[in-house]
């Protein structure tokens, strides 16, 4: 048996309202899943520490996937409720503005959901072996290339470019978000993230620059492994 815990311990923010036994079993999770990877402790020791018997947490989830599937749900949902609600400002005029604010809202998402975003590298370990992880993983990625592509097709210089050619350019863009908030996330403390956020913007308003300037031609400045990759 691990160290006990406080209640106090398990305080976690979620995007949605939660189930009876969920109200105690997802806080704990999320905490133990992120201290200790896919699998922190034994199912029984979790039902343990969530103040259940592992009767009842049984009835509702067979084993820890099950629950990391759970909370992977929750992780794309306030994902997802966090850029919504922060490209509906009426502060993103143009396109290049509503990419801007897909960054600035994975680093909002950040600050609301610490416990959530921390689970990303768990998610991702596991949706290697997990399914039903993998496919809520590998579609909270696509909805993010795919709303970057709709947001550059609006842009002047890309309007006469091609799927493939918008497809690697949302494809950039993702990636700087992605890999940003990976290191943001590994680096931990408000201030550092700060500067992780400022680099992020500065990076993709290089791009952004060069894509309303240049268009498509600014593929040919890519690697051609990351072209081959796309």
């Amino acid at each position: 048996m691990g160290p006990t815990r406080s209640r106090s311990d398990y305080k976690v923010r979620f995007p949605s309202e939660l189930g009876e036994v969920e109200k105690d079993l997802l806080p704990v999770a999320v905490v133990e899943f992120v201290k200790g990877g896919p699998n922190p402790i034994s199912f029984a020791e979790l039902a343990a520490r969530a103040g259940l018997s592992r009767q009842r947490v049984t009835y509702h989830f067979e084993n820890l996937d099950q629950i990391l599937i759970r909370l992977t749900s929750l992780w794309m949902e306030s994902g997802q409720k966090v850029t919504m609600e922060h490209l509906a400002l009426e502060i993103y005029p143009t396109a290049q503005d509503k990419i801007r604010g897909m960054a600035l809202a994975l680093f909002e998402w950040m600050e609301k959901y610490p416990h959530l975003s921390r689970l990303t590298p768990v998610i991702s370990q596991a949706s290697i072996r997990v399914p039903a992880i993998h496919e809520i993983f590998s579609k909270t990625m696509q909805v993010g290339r795919a709303r970057i592509q709709t947001f550059l097709r609006d842009i002047p210089s890309l309007r006469k470019a091609s799927s493939a050619e918008v497809e690697q350019l949302a494809t950039a863009c993702h990636l700087i978000m992605a890999s940003s908030g990976h290191y943001a996330l590994t680096l931990g403390g408000w201030k550092k993230m700060d500067d992780v956020r400022v680099s992020t913007l500065v990076t993709l308003e290089s791009l952004l620059i060069q894509v309303t300037e240049r268009g498509p031609a600014i593929l040919k400045e890519f690697p051609r492994e990351s072209r081959r990759r796309s």
